[in-house]
């Protein structure tokens, strides 16, 4: 900090020392004046422009009073005349009547009015023109105050204030608080707003970029644009000699006059003295920039009569000092000193000085008195350091620049060339030695930021790297961890499998939870298999095998998969049955049950899987190819990363962890291998394994290869329900076999089963199942999983809630994902449920009983067909379907309403009928209808679901707490309905 403010300091000092270079060093060379530059203006629009100045100055009344003449204490004028008069009087006099005539309207006028606030106004205004910028700044605070009351007046109390910083030479602020004003004006409408904002901006603007018209130009424009709308011929008139002021320094002297030509056509008998000044202030400047300073003096003699009548002392002031300007170019040095002195009468002196005291010490030096130029060079430097000091950096180069272009304006003529060549050589030293300041404050600021990012990434990245040893390290512990429990669960079941006291419906249970607690076992191998990779300690461990037979073994090994999801198997063998190598026989397997695993996972029923085994000179080769969907060409380049999934917009919810082709690429390059994959949509993928070839026994005999179908697609399942069978039908999605053998076992006694290994498959069974006598007359319900292939969960569910003949057969969601329900935004109570893996039995069998007797009941209420109705007909009658989709938005509706009030322990049907603004009756007969459920039921049943979902998600500690927080006051009341309704009481959970 210290040093970068060394270094200001020194910039700033570096500065000053080339600005007094700048003031003193020309007085020294003091020569002949020399011709100005010749006019581009041809005279006859010379001549024009003068006598427009003479024939508007002409036409001016003449001032009706000065100040102090009126005595306006026994005006008798109601608020709003009095402040349409100020308006007029400051228009077209001085600023002082207005202030009295304010003093007599104001007493009479309510704070908090638009009246008082518009009185404000306009004496700010003219305190503003009287140069009274602090007393100015008094009644802007006022303003403030009333803008408390009268918030639609907060866009004008900027734009004053504005007004008054601007005078005050404060840009920053001006540009700040008119942009405000500019921004009010547009959210509320008000045009005339706008364009004071607008023409604020544009003059603060040409202020900063003195040489960068285009910088300010296309405020005044914009703001030119809404007056024209508006007819506001003063406003108008003002602008367009603003634009001309602005475009005056430009070659192109068309830009110049055309503003000035409109401004004259606007003029009308009505115009105000201030327009009427603006025009011929702005013609003098015209004629002065172009050479014509006879004509120009004349008008400058107008403008000065006018600036006085209207009571504008720092316009006066300006305006002699133009004068001055002309009068020594003309080498009329008294002359141009009697301007001087002129302008000294009406300086206010709370403007900066250092303009003016520098032409007092010009007009000084040009009459030879050096001790008085000296003497107002010096004061003129004193005002300079006076605005340093004011001003922020930026504003000071700017000052600074602009007293530098002024300066070789207004040079003593015979030295004209060679002190622009000063000038010019210390402002390219100064910018350099600025540049070079700045330059190195960069780089030093930047080497600096660059130096803390890096130390801020290497502790990130440290961190991270201690994050990654601890996941490592937690995977590693609790795998090794759930080994034990894995072991102990197998050999029991292995035991029981061996007995001869099981039924044979017992010992399918057994060898499905043996199969499953292995299945479990190679997932923790995989995960500790991970984990040694990422530390570098897993070795390879070679053995000699041989080949052709060991991988047939671990592809029949998925034949009895392959054949229950329907999928053909094929094995193409040209290695040499004979042939031994040396080969890490475990990591080769693991690579091959991969990509077999993941070929079938992602071929359809009826697809085909192909691994094909080849052997050349220096290298063997494992293909894996299947006729599934195929990946993404998003996906392809990232399906090796760890924890990938695809992010294709329609891809299927399937699950897995992301880790199995991972651990195959790590384990291939670690043997010296390589793993690569192919693929193209809607026709399949391409796995190929290439790994260095290490003989430990050669073939003497020829071998062409061998081909072999390991299985071949069967009857999907799903055709084998007791059609005949008076149960309730539950169909069965559900892409896992061992899970659909499960759910088969546990229901068959009471329900007639129908299986289906994907929400597509189920879709296409479902038209017929519902024309079933069973399901007509006992119900039926899908119990379905979420990650499967082809059509996953959550599709099946879009689709069925979609079609109104299939939107309210109940769905049982199986799901190992907590808040499901948040997800599957079509599930309605009464109608749907989920439940979390792992499950009981009990909790199964509880959610379907709940949904086959709401179906039930909602049966009951419509009624049924006629035996001899065709099947269209039954069709658009079944009481299953939702009549429009108008009735599934009423109960979202009405389970928003219930939620809302679900805490409340007397909440009930009356007060969910006042928020659905419904009567109770009416409410009760379209919820049963609807969902099967009476009111109170319903509530009860929101109220059960709600008390699942915060024990599911761990909201609650105790049964109690959860009881109160869904608005049940007998917690064991609460307990024994919970667990009739799920099968599991809420303690279970919280154990």
């Amino acid at each position: 900090m210290r040093s970068s403010k060394h270094n200001r300091n020194w910039l700033a000092g570096l500065i000053g020392l080339f600005t007094i270079i700048g003031f003193f060093i020309p007085a020294t060379l003091v020569a002949q004046a020399k011709p100005g530059p010749e006019p581009v203006l041809p005279e006859q629009v010379r001549q024009r422009l003068f006598a427009q100045g003479q024939v508007i100055a002409a036409a001016l009344p003449v001032a009706s009073h000065e100040p102090g003449e009126t005595d306006w204490t026994d005006a008798a004028l109601d608020p709003v005349s009095g402040l349409l008069a100020v308006e007029r009087l400051l228009d077209n006099g001085a600023a002082a009547p207005c202030l009295k005539l304010l003093d007599v309207i104001t007493p009479g006028l309510t704070p908090g009015t638009a009246e008082y606030f518009q009185a404000l106004y306009l004496r700010a205004m003219v305190l503003n023109r009287m140069e009274e910028t602090d007393a100015a700044l008094q009644v802007s605070g006022q303003m403030r105050q009333e803008v408390k009351a009268l918030p639609s007046k907060q866009g004008w109390a900027d734009l004053a204030e504005a007004k008054i910083r601007h005078a005050q030479l404060q840009f920053h602020t001006t540009y700040r608080l008119a942009g405000e004003a500019l921004e009010f004006a547009r959210q509320s409408g008000d045009k005339k707003l706008e364009a004071q904002a607008l023409s604020t901006i544009g003059r603060v603007s040409r202020d900063i970029y003195m040489t960068m018209p285009e910088r300010c130009t296309p405020y005044h424009e914009q703001a030119l644009d809404i007056a024209r709308g508006m007819r506001d011929t003063a406003f108008i008139i003002g602008e367009l000699t603003m634009l001309s002021l602005t475009l005056l320094d430009q070659p192109e002297t068309d830009k110049v006059l055309r503003p000035m030509e409109e401004a004259i056509a606007w003029l009308g008998p009505g115009s105000t003295t201030r327009s009427r000044f603006n025009i011929i202030r702005q013609l003098a400047f015209v004629l002065h920039q172009y050479g014509d300073m006879a004509r120009a003096l004349v008008l400058y003699e107008e403008a000065i009569r006018l600036a006085k009548q209207l009571g504008m002392r720092s316009t006066t002031q300006n305006l002699y000092e133009q004068m001055s300007g002309i009068r020594m170019q003309q080498g009329a040095y008294g002359q141009a000193q009697a301007c001087l002195d002129s302008a000294a009468r009406y300086s206010t002196w709370k403007r900066e000085l250092g303009y003016f005291y520098r032409s007092f010490a010009e007009v000084a030096l040009a009459q030879g008195k050096r001790d008085s130029a000296v003497y107002y060079y010096q004061k003129a430097f004193e005002e300079q350091v006076k605005g340093y000091t004011n001003r922020n950096t930026l504003q000071l180069a700017e000052w600074e620049t602009e007293f530098r272009t002024r300066e070789t304006e207004r040079q003593l003529e015979d030295q004209r060339s060679y002190r622009r060549w000063l000038i010019t050589l210390v402002a390219l030293i100064s910018l350099l030695l600025l540049g070079s300041g700045i330059g190195w404050y960069l780089q030093y600021r930047n080497r600096r930021e660059i130096t803390r990012q890096k130390a801020l990434i290497e502790a990130q990245a440290g961190e991270l790297q201690q994050l990654d040893e601890l996941k490592n390290r937690l995977f590693a512990n609790i795998s090794h961890e759930l080994r034990t429990p894995v072991t102990l669960m197998l050999g029991p079941l292995e035991q029981l499998a061996r007995s001869n006291h099981l039924s044979p419906q017992q010992s399918a249970m057994i060898r499905l939870a043996e199969n499953n607690g292995r299945h479990m076992l190679e997932l923790i191998q995989q995960i500790l298999d991970l984990g040694k990779l990422e530390s570098g300690k897993m070795t390879v461990e070679e053995s000699s095998v041989v080949l052709a037979g060991f991988l047939r073994d671990c592809t029949a090994s998925f034949a009895d998969h392959a054949q229950n999801i329907g999928i053909r198997l094929e094995w193409r063998n040209s290695i040499h049955p004979e042939m031994a190598v040396w080969m890490d026989t475990r990591k080769v397997e693991t690579i091959l049950k991969n990509l077999l695993t993941n070929a079938m996972k992602y071929t359809a029923p009826g697809g085909k899987v192909t691994v094909t085994t080849t052997d050349s000179r220096e290298h063997l080769c494992i293909e894996v190819s299947d006729t599934g969907r195929g990946i993404a060409p998003a996906d392809l380049p990232r399906i090796f990363d760890r924890y990938y999934q695809s992010v294709g917009k329609n891809a299927p919810a399937e699950g897995g962890a992301g880790l199995g082709l991972a651990i195959c690429q790590e384990m291939s390059r670690l043997i010296g291998g390589q793993l690569t994959a192919e693929s193209e949509i809607g026709k399949g993928s391409t796995f190929r394994f290439v790994w260095p070839k290490r003989p430990a026994a050669a073939a003497e005999i020829d071998f062409t290869g061998q081909a072999e179908v390991l299985s071949a697609p069967q009857e999907m399942p799903g055709a084998s329900a007791d059609t005949e069978a008076e149960k309730p039908v539950v169909l069965v999605v559900e892409d896992n076999a061992d899970m659909r053998t499960f759910l088969r076992a546990t229901l068959e006694p009471d329900y007639q089963v129908v299986e289906a290994i994907h929400g597509r498959q189920a879709l296409d069974l479902l038209p017929e199942l519902v024309q079933r006598h069973a399901w007509q007359h006992h119900g039926g319900l899908i119990l379905t999983d979420l990650m499967m292939p082809v059509l996953d969960g959550f599709a099946l569910i879009g689709q069925l809630k979609s079609e109104e003949r299939y939107a309210t057969v109940p769905v049982l969601v199986l799901t190992a994902r907590a808040g499901a329900e948040k997800e599957l935004q079509h599930l309605q109570i009464g109608i749907d449920d989920y439940l979390l893996k792992p499950f009981q039995q009990e909790e199964v069998r509880a959610r379907i009983e709940f949904l086959l007797e709401a179906e039930q009941t909602r049966r009951a209420l419509v009624p049924q067909p006629a035996p001899d109705d065709s099947p269209m007909e039954a069709e658009a009658t079944t009481p299953t379907a939702l009549s429009v989709v108008s009735d599934r938005e009423w109960l979202g509706q009405l389970e928003a309403a219930a939620l809302k009030h679900l805490g409340e322990h007397d909440f009930n049907l009356e007060t969910l009928s006042d928020s659905m603004a419904v009567s109770s009756r009416t409410l009760q007969r379209r919820l049963k209808t609807l969902t099967g459920l009476t009111a109170t039921q319903y509530l009860q049943e929101l109220r059960f679901r709600q008390a699942r979902l915060l024990l599911e998600t761990a909201q609650v500690d105790s049964v109690k707490a959860l009881s109160s927080a869904i608005g049940m006051r007998d917690a064991k009341y609460f307990s024994q309905g919970f667990k009739k309704r799920f099968g599991k009481s809420p303690s279970a959970y919280l154990s």
